[in-house]
């Protein structure tokens, strides 16, 4: 029956047609998860509930309230606020369902990847299958089903503690969940968390600048995303130790150095000066940094790096089209591949001219000065905004968010080295409770509609999904000409609305 839903889903996806939407995407993951939540609703009756809107509320009431990812979840199935011992039924029975659901999707997410994985390194299939099953995922699955099954339990109480369905129920009961995390392996537990701040702190400056609190500027994110490549080119040039280590491997191949090339050129007299006072004789770029003259060099550099990262973008954007724009592709194969051959010349030649900013800036100043420093590499980090100019507009918030944790950590290593900060036992999950506290409270104007998707889908709430059904509704060429009938919508004061929800 599951299978029959997604059929059924993509069919009426393709029915809406081209005009719908450019990227079919959005309507193969949406056909997704109504299977998924359906198939979880079997198991779970009352589950997916959330988004559905009160006694008495519609849909264009909702959406007038706003949308959070865990809207309607601490209710009843009939819209109404649990009290007294129902209550506290209500929230034993939450905190059950979202375990089972979390435990279910992280261990086949977990599983699938260790499955995906062995393939690829062609292990034997019962190792295979014992890896699928073994301790990393079985962590992870009791990670996320204790999370989800907190979130939504502790939603419920708070929800029945105020007496009303909330986004500040939802911030307490997310930094609740967050102690779930203390089930994770321990390393994989700081790289959650700081993914997560970064993501929380993209939706809170969004909807400050939404809330006029902040100004706009349509070059934060690219600001940004050279100010997280300070850190990264300062670890990276001088001081490989507070990056880590497979991290720091993937650059030198990117940029085609060698780290005996770098220490042997750049760091033994930065080091030298910086720990010992002693300024060592200089020595040319061309001596270990790079082959041949600097202009020379980093011009042609700047095109064999078109080739290196074309290794790295042609899966990305081939996949996509094949896997989700497939059906678009048969149908106008010309625009589609000229789109994604676009996209990929783009994403090739920012990353080359990434790396040109960084060696064309230390070739200049260490050939300038006569001496190797620090903010060569942090001044460095910073031009590399610029090479976001050739990249989409919405891969540049993706490799901000990417570069932002990875920028986090290497400073805070840097400064723990010398003593100015120190560790503390389970930091990450404090972070991670404020994170969470933030991304499960926020309106849905300051998601990306594919985060607050995956999201909606986590945590069992059909708010996404009740949004795009609304969304298909109006657009849809059956519910038009119903609308052309309906003497409501042909007042005066009707229409301005439906034309702006249209719009």
């Amino acid at each position: 029956r599951q299978v029959s839903t997604v059929a059924q889903g993509g069919a009426m996806a393709e029915v809406a047609g081209p005009e719908a939407s450019s990227d079919l995407l959005d309507a193969v993951g949406a056909s997704v998860e109504t299977g998924v939540t359906n198939a979880l609703s079997t198991l779970f009756p009352e589950d997916g509930k959330g988004g559905a809107p009160a006694a008495g509320g519609g849909a264009e009431e909702q959406e007038e309230d706003g949308r959070w990812a865990g809207k309607g979840l601490g209710l009843l199935p009939d819209g109404s606020v649990p009290r007294g011992r129902r209550a506290l039924h209500h929230a034993a029975t939450e905190f059950a369902r979202g375990a089972a659901r979390g435990g279910l999707v992280g261990a086949g997410a977990m599983g699938a990847l260790s499955l995906l994985f062995s393939a690829l390194r062609k292990s034997d299939p019962a190792r295979a299958l014992r890896d699928a099953l073994g301790a990393d995922t079985q962590r992870f699955a009791l990670f996320l089903g204790g999370f989800i099954g907190l979130f939504r339990s502790s939603n419920a109480l708070f929800t029945a503690a105020s007496g009303r369905d909330a986004p500040e129920n939802a911030f307490l009961a997310g930094g609740v969940a967050s102690l779930a995390l203390l089930f994770d392996e321990a390393n994989r537990r700081q790289q959650l968390a700081l993914l997560l701040l970064g993501r929380a702190c993209d939706v809170k400056i969004k909807e400050l600048v939404r809330q006029g609190v902040l100004p706009y500027w349509r070059h934060f994110e690219a600001f940004m995303f050279g100010l997280s490549n300070t850190s990264i080119m300062f670890g990276f040039l001088f001081m490989p130790e507070i990056l880590k280590p497979s991290y720091y491997k993937w650059i030198l191949r990117m940029g085609d150095v060698t780290d005996v090339g770098l220490h042997d050129t750049l760091r033994v007299r930065r080091n030298a000066y910086f720990y010992e006072g002693r300024q060592l004789p200089f020595c040319h770029c061309s001596t270990g940094y790079h082959q041949g003259p600097c202009t020379t060099h980093c011009l042609w550099d700047w095109v064999l790096g078109l080739g290196r990262a074309a290794k790295i973008y042609l899966p990305v954007h081939l996949i996509p089209l094949i896997l989700f724009r497939y059906r678009a592709l048969l149908t106008d194969p010309k625009s589609q591949l000229l789109r994604t051959l676009t996209n990929f010349a783009n994403s090739c030649v920012f990353l080359s001219t990434y790396v040109l900013c960084i060696k064309g800036t230390q070739c200049f100043l260490r050939n300038l000065r006569r001496r190797d420093a620090g903010w060569h590499a942090v001044l460095a980090g910073q031009l590399t905004s610029f090479s976001t100019l050739f990249e989409q507009k919405s891969r540049v918030s993706e490799l901000m968010l990417y570069c932002f944790p990875r920028g986090l950590e290497a400073w805070w290593n840097y400064f723990e080295k010398f003593g100015y900060v120190r560790r503390i036992k389970f930091a990450e999950v404090g972070i991670m409770a404020a994170s969470m506290a933030v991304l499960l409270s926020a309106d849905k104007t300051d998601y990306k509609r594919s985060y607050f998707n995956s999201a909606c889908y986590l945590l069992g709430s059909t708010s996404a999904l009740d949004a795009q059904a609304h969304h298909k509704d109006k657009l849809s060429p059956s519910k038009a000409s119903a609308d052309q009938t309906d003497p409501l919508l042909q007042s005066s004061d009707a229409a301005p609305a439906v034309s702006q929800q249209a719009t």
